[in-house]
């Protein structure tokens, strides 16, 4: 409100003669202009006070039977936040007191009311008012979207889960979030992606029926609540559905309307949205349980291809919670020493040699046992746990060199699968020869395995690290060939020592005639760029075959052996000195089948 705005009170007083005095107090008043109505009775003030058109309550503390802390009382009912003055013939500390818990701006005393204390304490009401509404704002609302933040949701959705459970109703909460924001804040910018959510919000809104409480525990009966809980992530709690299925109307509804384009700064943006819903009483009946099943379905639908809606099921809660509960054993499984690394051999097919081991790591939880790096590196990479680990894989392998050099054995270079990130952290390789020189181990006796996603990157910086690693002495390959970004037309611009063919194409052979087109396809232009070629996963007599026939150099897999403790490696080793090692027995089996 500005300085010159004529500030409406309202009067509520059953002695006229008190009116007219403070009518002439509040016309003696030159710093503002003020305009004031004036109502007699308890009935009255409150029919007054509906219309919501005044910036100020007078009310006279002794109003009969009722009195003016019944009126605030009121007040509250109605959700009218307007500053209240209390006045009284008595100057009494008690009433005094009750009227400000209840939540009075000021109490005044008629017989010593001036002009200037008058003016001070309205101009101080209405300021505090304004204070009050904009902390409640900072601290219970998003400031980009003016949606509700994630607190004032979850209060709100506690309030309406207690009213469907005493009213016998049915409740929805709706999880949202974004299908690839993360590429248009990438690739356009924030202010772009900003502007993106503050339409999305308004399009939401558009469907639902916004939450505009100004004040805290006033409703009476729940309304459905749209809410931005950070990032690209939405809530919507629907209160008044009659059945389940009115919550898949409603996250249809939201699916088409946010499915259509965005017009921002001059760019034609699509965004699909997954959404994930859960439901009083079928799955909970705890507010902050709603929503973690809620969240859960919804990145059930993210794996499943987004862009859609799912109710929740135990048995995905199931899954996220045993997923959860892995994650925050992760964080402490290198301190309590529960990694470990097994060895998996590699031969060459020609002369049946081993030409090196690759180092595996596994988990040995002490709840679940051995976890397999399937169920829990995708989750150490998504939530930057994958450094830690990978640092101590390559501690480990280098100490392992170490003590089995003492046993005068004659070593095979040890491959280590390193994410990208890492490999592209700033200072890897000096990094690496730190590590190395500490353990005094030749860099020819470390291989880096790097997934195929590098050929994402700018090929001319990522092959200045590739020729300084090679440089030194480190072997490169790039694993699972074939499933990721690349094409075989890529590795003309790849330094870098060993292809692995991805798995998935081995278990093919002879099933798919397209994969084995695959397969010779990457064999044959491999060896013409001088790279060694290596199959991963081979299990079967017909793969080896198969690979035998079309010059492949090596293989990994269950047919030559499985992972091994690093106990069973020196025994592996010292065979593979003497005539007939583990590659040796299995060319001279296949040899015999072939």
């Amino acid at each position: 409100m500005e300085k010159n705005d004529t500030i409406e009170i309202l009067l509520i007083d059953d002695d006229e003669e008190d009116y007219l005095i403070i009518k002439e107090i509040i016309s003696q008043i030159e710093y503002q202009d003020y305009t004031i109505q004036w109502v007699s009775s308890y009935e009255k003030a409150l029919m007054e006070m509906k219309k919501g058109i005044y910036h100020v309550f007078l009310i006279d503390y002794n109003m009969g039977v009722k009195t003016g802390l019944d009126l605030i009382d009121e007040l509250g009912e109605m959700n009218r936040n307007i500053p209240i003055i209390i006045l009284t013939g008595l100057d009494d500390y008690k009433i005094d007191t009750m009227a400000m818990e209840k939540g009075a701006s000021d109490f005044l005393c008629k017989g010593k009311l001036s002009p200037g204390q008058l003016e001070r304490s309205i101009r101080y009401a209405i300021e505090k008012k304004k204070a009050e509404k904009q902390i409640f704002y900072l601290a219970y609302y998003d400031a980009l979207t003016n949606l509700p933040n994630r607190i004032f949701f979850t209060e709100q959705l506690k309030y309406a889960l207690a009213y469907a459970i005493r009213y016998k109703r049915t409740l929805a909460v709706m999880f949202l979030d974004l299908d690839n924001f993360k590429l248009v804040n990438d690739s356009l910018g924030h202010n772009v992606g900003d502007l993106l959510l503050k339409e999305v919000a308004q399009r939401l809104c558009s469907l639902i029926r916004k939450d505009d409480i100004i004040g805290r525990n006033s409703l009476k009966i729940p309304i459905d609540t749209v809410a931005r809980l950070g990032g690209d992530e939405f809530t919507i709690s629907l209160t008044e559905i009659n059945t389940y299925e009115n919550a898949s109307i409603v996250a249809e509804r939201i699916i088409k309307v946010l499915n259509k384009p965005f017009f921002i700064e001059g760019h034609e943006i699509y965004t699909g949205v997954s959404i994930g819903i859960s439901l009083y009483p079928t799955d909970s009946n705890d507010a902050d349980t709603l929503l973690k099943y809620a969240d859960n379905a919804m990145y059930y639908v993210k794996k499943m291809g987004k862009n859609g809606f799912q109710y929740c099921q135990k048995s995905m809660n199931d899954d996220v919670t045993d997923k959860i509960h892995i994650m925050k054993n992760l964080r402490k499984a290198g301190e309590q020493n529960e990694f470990l690394l097994y060895y998996q051999p590699k031969m060459c097919i020609e002369s049946g040699k081993l030409i090196g081991l690759e180092a595996l790591i596994r988990w040995n939880n002490k709840e679940k046992g051995i976890v397999p790096p399937k169920d829990f590196i995708p989750f150490a990479e998504k939530y930057n746990l994958i450094g830690f680990i990978t640092d101590w894989v390559i501690h480990e392998v280098c100490r392992q060199l170490v003590e089995w050099n003492r046993g005068e054995i004659n070593l095979l270079p040890v491959s280590i699968n390193v994410p990208v990130i890492q490999f592209k952290k700033h200072g890897n390789v000096k990094y690496m020869k730190n590590i190395i020189d500490s353990y005094n181990v030749r860099p020819e006796l470390l291989e880096l395995e790097l997934t195929e996603s590098i050929f994402m990157d700018d090929m001319k910086i990522l092959n200045s690290y590739l020729n300084e690693f090679r440089s030194m002495g480190f072997h490169i390959s790039i694993d699972d060939f074939g499933m990721g970004f690349s094409s075989l037309n890529q590795l003309k611009h790849i330094a870098c020592d060993t292809l692995k063919i991805d798995r998935s194409f081995i278990m093919s052979i002879n099933e798919n005639t397209a994969d084995n087109i695959i397969i010779n396809s990457i064999i044959s232009i491999g060896h013409g760029l001088n790279m060694e070629i290596i199959a991963e996963g081979v299990e079967t007599g017909q793969q080896f075959e198969f690979l035998s026939r079309n010059n492949c150099d090596s293989i990994q897999g269950y047919l030559l052996s499985p992972p091994l403790p690093k106990e069973k490696i020196p025994g592996i080793l010292k065979e593979e000195a003497g005539r007939e090692g583990l590659g040796i027995q299995l060319l001279k089996k296949m040899k015999g089948v072939m």
